[in-house]
């Protein structure tokens, strides 16, 4: 990949500043503090939306807004050969805008997709091609993983598969497909957790006692138990067949007496069903007379009822009489003595009315009496039925005379009393052998249900042990020594070739422990390199790591550390390294002036001078 053009409006101290590069190694110069971290800055930040400290989704990456109070925004828009990036940021609101290739891009994932896919290599990697030499100072197990990521360790569950040599069907408890080593890792966990918890099941799978003595034979128990079944059940027929003979003359007996009592009951004269029927309907009309008789009396009582309250009413009035009109006085007064012979009249007739009353109510009583008592009418009801359905009852009483008398005429047979008797003990004798023939076989059944436990006990044995086995070699095969190790040293093996190849023109070689994690320069751990040894190191690491990823970039900020000569090495190491291009960033020692002077003039090296007033940087470009 190759930075074509980088601009910059109100990023960090640059107001408005752009690089257009040309060449294949860029050294970008100027005093401390001038701006010149911040073209790195900008390229990692347009790239991957990370840069330098502000690496995480809390970091205010609103901090690298010129001036955020009055602009409020700033903005970089990087071209490169794989495509452009555009950022813009708003301090005010802390919100951010994306796009590659002039295509809008709704969120920081989603434009890191689409940035990896354009130049091939993940965000990680980006990161690490501008930001190496911060790895030295991380710990051994965060080194590990981000080398064994950078320089392709991560396995295919192809490889795993063919790299198992163990027996096939094992690879059936693998939960899922190993693409990653993080899918490694996580296989061997799980692998290793069944294990344990194959293991202890194993030890509390313990078979039950097998069964003493031999074997019963269970399809001959139920041979012999259906016999003796079949046996009973032909002696109890037949011991039913003798009982029923036995019955027989007792039978007959009864018979004779149902002859006798439907004699006596043929022998009863038939009521006359003329006259039945015309007391029925005798009764029906006095029943129907009587409902008449208590209307009309109902009547008489609600007639009585009126003239009692008529006259109890008149004669209140009339005992009231003061002398005046009953009319009102308005009208002529009325004499008294008129006045109480009407009183004493209407006392009459309310006398007479109550008697009256008392009669008819006495008379409507009698008559609900007749007229509500239809038991002797229902009587008479079912009497006429059953003197009509006399033919067929006396036709069925003589046919069951017949059916009598032939069974009468039928000869008893001999009772065998003791027949029956030996039935008895011989169907008493068979119950018990067949109890005893049900036990045989319910314990057989259980010798055969302790065989079968046995038998399943060591089978599931058999299973868990297979699992065992097939686990262990699985924990063995994913394990720290295992495939792993082996994937990764193929791995390694180049790395570190290449990374040697770039270490060289330092005077350094490089090995690594794989198994130990272990990475030494010169035989000397790392940590006891000095900060210019490091600093070429990570230089080389760069360099490895763009050639073996495809990017082909890199950018090293910090070389000011480095002596002249050194520095002279680094960058003919970064000129025969055939990358695309190399961004070098490098604080001036000596004045802006004095460097501008005696630069050193290359076919492939190209310098922007940056240089700050007042807080802004300004960007000049070198011939």
């Amino acid at each position: 990949m190759k930075i074509q053009h980088i601009s910059l409006k109100n990023f960090s101290s640059h107001a408005d500043s752009t690089l257009a590069f040309e060449k294949p190694i860029a050294l970008i110069v100027g005093q401390l503090n001038a701006g010149k971290s911040s073209i790195q800055q900008a390229i990692e930040y347009a790239l991957t939306g990370a840069a330098g400290m502000h690496t995480k989704k809390t970091d205010n990456k609103s901090e690298f807004v010129r001036g955020a109070g009055a602009h409020g925004q700033m903005s970089i828009h990087l071209t490169t050969d794989a495509g452009s990036a555009v950022r813009v940021r708003d301090a005010k609101e802390n919100t951010e805008s994306l796009s590659w290739n002039d295509m809008p891009q709704s969120s920081g994932a989603t434009m890191d997709a689409v940035v990896a896919a354009a130049t091939k290599v993940t965000k990680t990697v980006l990161s690490a091609i501008m930001n190496t030499s911060n790895f030295f100072n991380l710990e051994d197990a965060e080194q590990r993983t981000i080398i064994l990521g950078l320089i392709g360790a991560e396995i295919t569950d192809a490889k795993v598969r063919k790299a198992w040599e163990g027996e096939a069907a094992a690879l059936a408890l693998l939960p899922s497909k190993i693409d990653s080593m993080r899918a490694l890792d996580t296989t061997y966990k799980y692998c290793f957790d069944r294990r344990t918890v194959a293991k202890r099941d194993l030890d509390a799978l313990r078979p039950p006692a097998p069964p003493e003595g031999e074997e019963p034979n269970i399809q001959k128990i139920k041979e012999r138990l259906a016999t003796l079944e079949a046996s009973l059940e032909l002696n109890v027929r037949e011991k039913a067949k003798l009982e029923g003979a036995a019955s027989a003359g007792a039978g007959k007996e009864v018979l004779k007496a149902e002859r006798t009592r439907i004699d006596t009951e043929l022998a009863h004269p038939v009521p006359d069903l003329a006259a039945m029927e015309k007391q029925f309907q005798d009764e029906r009309e006095h029943l129907q007379e009587a409902t008449n008789t208590c209307r009309l009396l109902e009547n008489e009582v609600v007639d009585l009822r009126v003239k009692v309250a008529s006259a109890e009413k008149n004669i209140g009035l009339l005992k009231d009489f003061n002398g005046v009109c009953v009319a009102g006085p308005h009208a002529c007064p009325a004499p008294m003595k008129d006045m109480q012979a009407a009183k004493k009249t209407q006392e009459g007739f309310l006398a007479e009315y109550k008697v009256a009353l008392e009669d008819a109510q006495k008379r409507l009583s009698n008559v609900k009496t007749v007229r509500d008592n239809r038991g002797r009418l229902t009587e008479l009801e079912h009497a006429l039925s059953a003197v009509k359905a006399t033919p067929a009852h006396r036709a069925k009483l003589e046919a069951r005379i017949k059916e009598i008398d032939a069974e009468l005429k039928k000869e008893v047979p001999t009772i065998e009393t003791a027949g029956i008797a030996k039935l008895a003990a011989d169907i008493t004798e068979l119950r018990e052998r067949i109890s005893k023939g049900k036990t045989i076989l319910d314990n057989a059944a259980a010798w055969a249900e302790r065989k079968r436990q046995v038998a399943e006990v060591a089978e599931r044995r058999k299973k868990g042990e297979t699992e065992v086995r097939y686990l262990e070699g699985l924990c063995e095969f994913l394990g720290p020594k295992g495939i792993r190790v082996a994937l990764i040293d193929e791995k390694i093996a180049t790395f570190i070739a290449t990374i040697d190849g770039y270490l060289k023109p330092f005077g350094f070689s490089m090995a690594l422990d794989v198994e130990n994690w272990h990475m030494s320069i010169n035989g000397q751990p790392i940590k006891r390199l000095s900060a210019s040894e490091r600093y070429r190191l990570s230089v080389a690491f760069q360099v490895g790591i763009a050639k073996m990823s495809g990017l082909n970039f890199v950018i090293c900020d910090g070389s000011e550390i480095l002596t002249p000569p050194v520095f002279s090495q680094m960058i003919g190491m970064l000129n025969a390294a055939g990358l695309d291009q190399a961004i070098v960033v490098k604080t001036l020692m000596i004045p802006t002036e004095k460097f501008v002077a005696e630069r050193p003039k290359m076919p492939f090296l190209e310098y922007f001078v940056i240089t700050n007033d007042a807080g802004v940087s300004t960007v000049e470009r070198l011939d």
